[in-house]
């Protein structure tokens, strides 16, 4: 057996993520006579270890049930492509009717050949119980700063549709995170002239959160609201000057949370 020494843990940039209310989608699902969206969303996981994008030469991936490690050297480089392509995976999972959380941060870690662990991975376990509260993916303030990721140059690279940047701060808590909100704007200009499929299944998350009983759950859903309205309110005017868009929708869509 190949022993392991402590010298062999390295500094790397760790995204630890996990799914949203798992436990009773597997319950829900599971119950049902059909379960081909289960295994479908395990098997996202799954990819990702394998032949998705995200599995990089530079990048080691775990998965183990609902949750998902990543880390990547320390380097602009990586911590670009990672954020980017986190984004695309929360949407993926929006379509599949599931929400990520999960936070990026750097820590020491033994992360390959299917071995991890570490103090990296622990602290990334303790700080994502205690600092993400809601459905988002957080970026450690201290990568955010060391790689000048605020910067209009940065923000280039981390953007979708030109101006809308990626990476956003919650006033909430003064943490950054990924802005998924911002290929939402995409999906609605879209809509010729009635909301596409991804939308739907967007605003009816939310919805459906907003009516669970328990209070716990609401406020995860209540923050999405607020999201989806503010940033939604922000880019009115881009989206209203689509003549094919009518001011109804934008006003139901606007309101839906309210």
């Amino acid at each position: 057996m190949q022993l392991i020494h402590l010298h062999e843990l390295r500094k790397k940039i760790i995204a630890y993520i996990d799914i949203l209310g798992f436990k009773k989608y597997i319950e829900e699902t599971t119950q049902c006579s059909n379960q081909n969206d289960l295994y479908r969303i395990l098997f996202k996981f799954k990819d990702l270890a394998n032949t998705h994008p995200l599995a990089r030469p530079d990048r080691q991936s775990t998965h183990f049930s609902d949750l998902l490690v990543i880390s990547v050297k320390i380097d602009k480089r990586s911590i670009i492509d990672l954020i980017n392509d986190l984004n695309e995976l929360v949407h993926t999972f929006i379509s599949s009717k599931l929400l990520l959380r999960g936070i990026i941060l750097k820590g020491n870690i033994l992360h390959d050949n299917g071995i991890i662990f570490g103090p990296g991975l622990i602290n990334a376990y303790l700080l994502e119980k205690e600092k993400v509260k809601f459905p988002r993916i957080i970026v450690e303030k201290s990568i955010v700063e060391e790689f000048n990721l605020e910067t209009e140059a940065m923000s280039n690279l981390l953007s979708y549709g030109g101006s809308k940047k990626l990476l956003s701060i919650d006033p909430f808590d003064n943490e950054y995170f990924i802005n998924y909100f911002a290929k939402y704007i995409d999906h609605i200009k879209l809509m010729q002239p009635k909301k596409g499929i991804f939308t739907d299944t967007f605003l009816e998350l939310i919805y459906t959160g907003l009516k669970n009983d328990d209070a716990g759950i609401r406020s995860k859903y209540q923050w999405m609201a607020d999201w989806h309205n503010s940033y939604l309110n922000s880019y009115s005017s881009e989206i209203l000057k689509d003549l094919e868009f009518r001011n109804k929708q934008y006003e139901d869509l606007k309101t839906k949370f309210l």
